[in-house]
This record gives structure tokens, sequence and C-alpha cells, in this order.
């Protein structure tokens, strides 16, 4: 699948101040870079993860020469700073690519949930430096929902976990929580390379067509 230059994939270009491309509804985009600006409100983790995924995205997409598929360079990726789940894209009437981003929310999801993983005691037990305490009851994961708050599942703890003292447990959960990002952007790519994007907007067109046919009979 290649950019042709034609919409629904726009030559991309560099968008000053970390806006989206046109018609993206999301007012808080950044993008990779513009986020290391935002380091408190995203955490230091959460903005060292983004950069990183710059850096896959540059070193093993793009390449150092031409790309593998050019439409990767219609592709701009970025974070929202909505903090929830299942914000969904608009079908834009124009823009300068597609666009992949990933709510800040998900990456608080994805934290809360692996730093719950590495407190069990039973997780890596062979790789710690020293035992871990036995849990009394198992703690339960906050499940961020679209529409907003929060629901407490798969236990009764609500107590947050610290982040794991063992230097090899540290190591061990900053590399998942890297890949777990790697995981949701490849994900996505695979949509826009799969011909999903144009799918949907073909379907989304032909029921707007539909509709407004069935307007005109009433």
């Amino acid at each position: 699948m290649a950019c042709s230059g034609n919409p629904p994939c726009w030559p991309a270009e560099s968008q000053p101040h970390g806006n989206a491309p046109d018609g993206w509804p999301f007012p808080t985009w950044m993008n990779i870079l513009e986020a290391k600006r935002h380091a408190k409100e995203l955490g230091e983790k959460n903005v060292s993860t983004w950069v990183g995924l710059k850096e896959f995205m540059d070193g093993y997409l793009r390449g150092s020469g031409p790309a593998p598929y050019p439409i990767y360079k219609c592709i701009a990726a970025g974070i929202t700073m909505k903090l929830q789940l299942g914000s969904h894209a608009a079908i834009a009437g124009s823009g300068k690519g597609y666009a992949i981003a990933i709510d800040a929310g998900s990456t608080l999801q994805l934290y809360n949930t692996l730093i719950r993983l590495f407190a069990h005691p039973g997780t890596l037990k062979r790789f710690r430096s020293k035992p871990a305490p036995p849990m009394r009851k198992p703690l339960a994961l906050p499940l961020m929902r679209a529409e907003g708050g929060v629901e407490l599942m798969f236990g009764g703890n609500s107590a947050s976990p610290e982040a794991p003292l063992d230097p090899k447990l540290q190591h061990y959960m900053g590399g998942v929580f890297t890949f777990t990002h790697y995981f949701l952007f490849l994900h996505e790519l695979c949509h826009i390379i799969g011909g999903h994007v144009e799918y949907s907007m073909e379907i989304r067109r032909e029921s707007h067509a539909s509709r407004v046919i069935n307007a005109k009979h009433f």
C-alpha cells in the first residue's frame, strides 16, 4: 500500500505547535516531541516511552533511507491528553495524512495494570533479588471507562501499589511498558496498511448517502 498523495492519504507535513492533521478532532493533540514539554503532566516514564516509540518508528519503520512502505511517511503519531479511553476520530474532509493517536488514558491504564502485575509475589519469582511478601488480598484493577470514571475489577483491595523497588523488576517492568506501546502502535498501523480506514470511510459514506436518499422519500 503506497501513499498516492490523494485522499485519504495526503503528503505528510510537519505540524507547527504540535497540531494534528486537519480535521483531527482532539484539541489536546501533541506529537511525540511536543510531549517532552509536558513531562510533568504526562509523567517522565510516559514521555520516555513515547520518545522511545518515535525512535522505534524512525529506526525500524521509516529507516535511514526510503521507507519500506511509502505510506509510513504519511502517518503522524501523537498523544492526546483527554485521559480517558474510547475516543474515536471523526471522518475528516481534509487533512495531511493518517494520524495514530494513543490517548494518555491508555498509557495510564497500561501502567496501572503492569504495576499490579509486578506487585504480585508470583511474578518473575525466579528473577527477583529477594522474595516478595505474600499478598493478603488480590489488588483491584482500576478500569477506566470511556464515558469517564473508574470501575474496580478483579479483587477487593483498591490500594495503589508502589513501583517495584527491586532493580531487576524495575528493568523488566520498563521493558514491558515500552513494548506494550509498540504493540498498540503496530496494531493501529495494521489497520491503515490493511485498508480498514478507507473501508470504514466508505461504509460511513454509503450509510450517509442512504439516509439522505431515504429522507428525500418522506
